[in-house]
């Protein structure tokens, strides 16, 4: 198994997104799975999600994401690496911890297919990323599940690229989710896009956050844009869109606002 790591791109301050993949060769020795798993350092939970998972390929997965992490925490820390995990708090967010308990850096993890994203930050806002691979069943299914009325119209607008723009809303509706991991459960169809004035903006209906902010930024991989302000990472190991989103506390009013277009853009 190849791990494939570009190189670091800063997203916002103190936040960078890394981006990673894994060839498509995956061998079934026993010795090479046992020697994934130890280069991972699972946690006793993640070796249970692990062992839970049926078929093959998503234990596959799963593992590479994690060796994805370990190789990610090499390069921010070096030798301190070592005496770091990746863990996940019980309802779901996942955190750094060291030896002397969970430290301040803010992490975020997701994958599709072979490609692996993970956002590390140093600021203590929390921070959420998705990558999305277009397919358009799984375009269909997520604008039945979890999407609005006004933003299936705003999608339908986008002419001969409604798959792109779904994909587009849905990583921005994920990666923002993964900023409100809380103890209490706040569905991802509680988030919804609103278009006001050419800007997008995540609102949610839950009452803890109805007035939060957020950062966003989308970016694409060997693909064209939806909206503009998107960055248009160079092509490598795959093909998806992205966002990465950061949660801002009520006392740093900026924010990154996104352009949205109200029908199909031309890009060269």
């Amino acid at each position: 198994m190849t791990l494939r790591l570009a190189e670091p791109v800063h997203v916002f301050p103190d936040c960078r997104l890394w981006l990673a993949s894994f060839n498509h060769e995956q061998s079934a020795s026993v010795s090479n799975m046992e020697a994934d798993l130890t280069q991972a350092k699972l946690t006793s939970r993640d070796l249970v999600r692990w062992q839970q998972f049926r078929p093959e390929a998503k234990k596959r997965q799963f593992l590479n994401s994690r060796l994805a992490v370990r190789a990610v925490l090499q390069q921010e820390f070096a030798e301190a690496a070592e005496e770091i995990q990746f863990d996940s708090e019980p309802h779901g967010r996942p955190v750094l911890t060291s030896r002397e308990g969970t430290i301040g850096t803010q992490i975020s993890l997701s994958h599709s297919r072979n490609a692996i994203a993970v956002a590390i930050s140093n600021s203590k806002l929390p921070i959420g990323v998705d990558i999305e691979v277009v397919e358009k069943l799984h375009s269909e299914a997520l604008r039945l599940i979890a999407f609005h009325p006004h933003e299936q119209s705003w999608c339908d607008n986008q002419t001969g690229r409604e798959s792109d723009a779904l994909a587009t809303l849905w990583t921005v509706k994920e990666s923002v989710w993964k900023t409100l991991h809380q103890e209490h459960s706040i569905p991802i169809a509680s988030i919804s896009i609103e278009f006001d004035g050419g800007i997008l903006s995540p609102r949610v209906s839950n009452p803890s956050f109805a007035d939060t902010v957020f950062r966003l930024q989308l970016f694409t991989v060997d693909c064209d844009p939806i909206l503009p302000d998107t960055l248009r990472l160079p092509p490598s190991f795959s093909t998806f869109r992205g966002c990465v989103a950061q949660r801002l506390s009520p006392e740093q009013p900026d924010r990154m606002s996104i352009p949205v277009s109200e029908g199909p853009m031309a890009w060269t």
